[in-house]
């Protein structure tokens, strides 16, 4: 029935072009006026659209009625779409029982535009009341005749389990329907199921090929992902020239991400000529539409007068801008331009940020060392607010340079074991003051555990916990690192034993285990063994002492949702050469030797991943030694 109306409305539109007394015109109009309920239909579809004649909403509603009353459901659909929208009827009757009416008469004749039409209000709840079950019908018998919006939404309901069960390969059966017949909704969708290995295994290259379909027709958002995916070598080949081909017509749409990420591209070089005024063009934009990071890089380069003449009170104005919505890059640098007069009147309560190389801490950043005992790690009653007033801090500490030192002593004056830590970044003033502090807490014995948190300082006494970083003790993911950070997310890095660098996103506190290690052989005790890489162990199979280090894990938490991510590794060689024991020895360390990475260099965790394929390749059939 839809395909017969089509066909007729093309060949209406050539036909009666012209005006509106040729013959097909008359034609139509005696075979309506007899009642063909055909020409009714098409001659409300010329007065609907105008072809050949002014268009007239009355005469079009007129003319669909008369061929609805006769059960014609193309008429049905488009009486209910007039209804709806209130064209040629009075505007109390717009959005009454009267589109919802003639929709369902052109649903039950078969018309699939009012199947989706239905489903779709039962599934918003749009002039009837919720009802999935109903809005999985109407989609279904709409999607089986190829709807291309009821097969996305069916397959949705399906992902989602609305109306039906939840069942993955129904959803991407009637997605993968739609996405390909070009709906761009459902491209990008399964290119993010792909992507993240949502009911599918994760496929980089399968998320690339629906992005693309997605981007060619425009989704500026799926342009941007695309772009990345080339920039990163992400599902696609590294190609930095694609990736700026990609961000440039997201940029050109308007799309604040992809206008930073094409200024990052002309100020690095990367896909394009290096172009300061480039650069600063787009990120210009995106700053413009409020993103912190491209506000900051503005300020940057107003600084430097990279790409712009240099001005300060330009740079501070973005810098304010973007420190406005917690860029810590760029609330440093605002505090130094307060600090030095640059752009602004000096003011030492607004800046006084000092050279933490040469200069002591100032006061309000300075607390007891004892305040961070709850960093330990059998000490998680974690504050939100430390306050140190309370503490006996009569404990003599030491303070030099960014470092704060001091003994823990019990009531007879004997070493409890030591606190202490460096403070390798802070910004802002008195009173609203951000500091970051790298944590090391000894409680006596030979452990020292390491960690990292942000806070906001209150007093000289009290600070506000804003992020808590764990560490480890020693070689076992302590002595922590602050890396870099921004708004998104805080780089750091931990100390890695050997066998820690080998299963770098491993979390098992194996020390303990460790010392749980006599109960295993005893009967009726069960380890429940933890999986490790080739199912090699600690102390027994790969050196784990907390004394053995042998590189670093890099690591990133989000600031965003908290959660924690590898970035990679690093470590010298000659400290892994003997990490090896038994029958595992020779082989581990013939697969050190081959590999050619130099002391400290960053592996990323994707080509240290390939490294450890490597390493199975050789020794992984070697039997562990350790518990089984």
């Amino acid at each position: 029935m839809k395909s017969r109306h089509f066909l007729l409305s093309i060949l209406l539109m050539f036909s009666l072009s012209g005006c509106s007394n040729d013959s097909e015109f008359d034609e139509t109009l005696e075979k309506a006026q007899r009642g063909d309920a055909e020409a009714q239909y098409n001659l409300g579809e010329i007065y609907d659209k105008g072809k050949g004649v002014p268009e007239d909403d009355t005469e079009a509603l007129k003319w669909y009625r008369l061929a609805a009353e006769q059960g014609d459901a193309g008429a049905q659909y488009k009486l209910g779409v007039m209804y709806e929208s209130g064209r040629g009827v009075h505007k109390g009757w717009a959005g009454s029982y009267y589109p919802l009416k003639w929709y369902r008469l052109a649903a039950e004749g078969g018309y699939a535009d009012a199947q989706y039409k239905l489903g779709y209000m039962y599934a918003t709840g749009q002039g009837v009341p919720y009802d999935y079950t109903e809005a999985v019908k109407w989609y279904r018998l709409a999607a089986e005749q190829g709807e291309v919006n009821a097969q996305f939404n069916l397959g949705r309901m399906y992902a989602r389990g609305q109306g039906v069960p939840k069942d993955q390969t129904e959803a991407l059966k009637w997605l993968r329907l739609a996405a390909e017949q070009g709906e761009v909704n459902a491209q990008v969708y399964l290119g993010r199921r792909y992507a993240e290995g949502n009911g599918v295994p994760k496929d980089h290259t399968g998320a690339a090929k629906w992005y693309r379909m997605a981007a060619e027709q425009g989704d500026a958002l799926v342009q941007t992902t695309l772009g990345n995916m080339y920039a990163e070598g992400e599902g696609v080949p590294e190609d930095n020239t694609e990736a700026v081909k990609w961000y440039r017509l997201a940029a050109e749409q308007g799309e604040v991400n992809a206008q930073a990420f094409l200024g990052y591209m002309y100020a690095n070089g990367e896909g394009v000529p290096k172009d300061d005024t480039e650069a600063f063009k787009w990120y210009r934009m995106a700053a413009g539409q409020g993103d912190a990071e491209a506000q900051y890089k503005l300020g940057v380069m107003y600084e430097s007068g990279r790409g712009v003449p240099r001005g300060d009170t330009e740079a501070v104005k973005w810098y304010q801008l973007s420190a406005e919505q917690g860029n810590a890059s760029a609330q440093y640098s605002l505090s130094l331009k307060y600090d030095r007069g640059e752009g602004v009147h000096k003011d030492d309560t607004l800046g006084s940020v000092e050279a933490h190389s040469s200069t002591k801490l100032p006061e309000d950043v300075i607390v007891h060392p004892s305040c961070f005992g709850f960093t330990v790690p059998f000490e998680r009653d974690i504050p939100k607010n430390i306050n140190c007033s309370s503490e006996d801090n009569n404990t003599p500490m030491e303070v030099e340079g960014i470092g704060v030192y001091a003994k823990q002593l019990d009531g007879d004056g004997n070493n409890e074991g030591y606190a202490y830590y460096d403070v390798p970044s802070f910004w802002g003033s008195n009173g609203n003051r951000l500091a970051f502090y790298e944590i090391g807490i000894n409680t006596g014995g030979s452990g020292t555990f390491s960690s990292i948190i942000l806070a906001k300082v209150l007093s000289n006494a009290e600070l506000e916990l804003l992020f808590f970083i764990p560490g480890g003790d020693r070689c076992n993911d302590g002595y922590i690192d602050l890396g870099d950070f921004n708004n998104k997310r805080i780089e750091y890095t931990l100390a890695a034993t050997p066998f820690r660098l080998i299963n770098p996103e491993d979390t098992t506190d194996w020390r303990r285990r460790n010392l749980m290690a006599s109960f295993w052989s005893m009967p009726g005790k069960d380890p429940n063994p933890i999986p490790t890489l080739y199912n090699w162990m600690p102390y027994s199979d790969i050196a784990n002492s907390a004394q053995s280090c042998a590189g670093r894990i890099h690591k990133a938490m989000s600031i965003e949702d908290g959660s924690f991510k590898t970035l990679g590794v690093s470590f010298d060689k000659e400290r892994l050469v003997d990490a090896a024991t038994g029958d595992l020895a020779s082989c581990f360390t013939n697969w050190i030797n081959q590999t050619s990475f130099e002391k400290d260099q960053f592996i990323s965790i994707s080509d240290w991943d390939n490294a450890m394929s490597k390493l199975g390749e050789l020794c992984g059939h070697i039997k562990p030694s350790g518990p089984s």
